[in-house]
């Protein structure tokens, strides 16, 4: 798993880097070797390069770049948005070091060359704003990355496209959309969490000569998910059995609504637990019986003799939020003490009825949340969008709120325990069908009875089902792909 910054610690690093001997402009004349390789090694000498430097350390980054093209004889063209009287020292020298085929401004509005110059660019490098924009962007820096996302050029952002959030990934009313980013050291929030990572194309991470994060004294900085997650799995014991590798129960389906308990069900089967408990209504037992035969159908879900033999449990997709719902999980609730998975209609019915909300934060045994944006939404009583502002400090707030770990569920993922981050950006939009939730608590649960921690169950069975469902929108195309693909291609995660 790789380091994953907020602008705040970027800039920590950059300042301890900087007080451990590496100076300031060596380390911008490194950042600019990187974006420079990569145009070199992407275009010919004859294309024609601009460049748009704002006033801060990122548009020296730019200036640096330019120079270098320049040395190499491409006909460069530099945009310089902004008032010179703000701009930062390093970007002085820069400047002043600066001999290109053309150099063109923009302080109040886009001129006539400058709009030329974009619409005949092969490449846009943007250095407009770096890691530190906290307001929208307006006036000429809006007109020109207006100007850029309607040209054909490829545009190649430094650090971080200009307008993306870097700590969000919130678009500050107007962001440059990137083919490629070239960042520095780490990457940032803003590029793995939406709309922030459908802006910054392909992100390419340049070693500068950073010290690392821990040294500079970043401590729990947020992680991305890689397949190296997994080493958190239990060894599988070669004498085990049904009985050894772990019990699961699962409280899903209502009448006439099987398909989530038999997606849960399988779901979890196929992380290796040794038994799976299904209670859903009588309605559904022809179903499930013959939908999943190796379940164990549980009809009555106050079979608690059952409960207290098993592992973990699963309670909510499918459930309904009526009266005999919210009965019943509180008598779940209130019967055992062992981890518990919480879904679906479960976090509906704790979002509408404050006892039930309570019994869950008083809930004496690990317990994990996995709402979407518009469940977490309910349960901090505030608009989805709101959610989506700022989908760490939501999932961090709903942790320390229900004293769980929280899964909040996005084309990038969130996973929390309130104080370490995780963060999953190894999904498909395949995986936006009904009965993908149901497929990923299913695995989360498996993964508890099967002898995980919490906190290591959401995040691998984050990262397994988001990455099942990447190979199976590669295999069958994100239109035609059904949750059950995701289960059938966990084989591949797992093998």
């Amino acid at each position: 798993m790789k380091e994953c910054l907020t602008a705040g610690e970027a800039k920590l690093l950059d300042k301890q880097t900087i007080e451990f001997g590496t100076d300031e402009l060596e380390l911008m004349e490194r950042a600019a070797r990187g974006v420079e390789n990569r145009i070199t090694g992407l275009f010919e000498q004859s294309s024609k390069i601009v460049l748009l430097c704002g006033m801060g350390n990122n548009g020296g980054d730019a200036l640096a770049v330019a120079r270098m093209l320049n040395d190499r004889d491409y006909p460069v063209t530099v945009v310089l948005a902004g008032d010179e009287e703000r701009a930062s020292a390093s970007w002085k020298w820069q400047k002043e070091h600066l001999c290109v085929y053309r150099e063109l401004r923009a302080v109040d509005t886009v001129s006539d060359d400058v709009r030329l110059a974009i619409a005949e660019a092969d490449a846009v490098v943007d250095g407009l704003f770096g890691i530190g924009l906290s307001r929208d962007v307006s006036g000429v820096y809006e007109e020109l990355i207006d100007i850029v996302n309607a040209s054909s050029a490829h545009v190649i952002a430094v650090d971080i496209a200009s307008g993306i959030n870097a700590d969000t990934g919130q678009i500050m009313k107007s962001a440059i959309r990137a083919d490629e980013t070239v960042t520095f050291g780490c990457k940032k929030v803003g590029h793995v969490l939406h709309p922030g990572r459908a802006y910054s194309g392909e992100v390419h991470v340049c070693d500068i000569g950073f010290i690392t994060p821990q040294r500079a004294g970043i401590e729990n900085c947020a992680m991305v998910l890689d397949e190296q997650c997994l080493s958190a799995l239990p060894d599988r014991n070669t004498s085990g059995n049904k009985g050894t590798f772990g019990k699961v129960y699962i409280r899903a389906g209502s009448a006439g609504m099987a398909g989530a308990a038999l997606l849960c069900g399988e779901a979890a089967y196929r992380t290796g637990v040794g038994l799976v408990y299904l209670s859903s209504p009588e309605e559904n037992r022809v179903i499930i019986q013959l939908g999943l035969p190796e379940a164990v159908y549980k009809g009555d879900s106050s079979d608690y003799l059952t409960l207290r033999t098993v592992d973990a449990a699963l309670i909510g997709p499918g459930l309904t939020t009526g009266d005999n719902a919210v009965a019943e999980l509180k008598r779940l609730l209130g019967a055992v003490y062992i981890p518990m998975v919480l879904d679906a209609d479960a976090l509906n019915i704790i979002s509408l009825h404050d006892d039930v909300a309570l019994q869950v934060k008083n809930y004496p045994a690990p317990k994990i949340l996995t709402p979407h944006a518009g469940e977490m939404g309910r349960l901090l009583h505030r608009t989805t969008s709101k959610v989506k502002e700022d989908m760490v400090a939501s999932a961090k707030e709903a942790a320390r709120i229900y004293g769980a770990v929280v899964v909040l569920k996005d084309a990038s993922t969130v996973i929390t325990d309130g104080n370490a981050v995780r963060i999953c950006d190894a999904g498909s939009d395949g995986a936006g069908c009904g009965g993908s939730g149901d497929v990923l608590s299913g695995i989360i649960a498996g993964l508890i009875a099967g002898g995980c921690s919490a906190f290591d169950a959401a995040v691998m069975g984050v990262y397994i089902h988001d990455r099942a469902g990447f190979i199976a929108s590669e295999k069958l195309g994100p239109r035609f792909m059904l949750s059950r693909d995701i289960i059938d291609c966990m084989k591949e995660v797992l093998r």
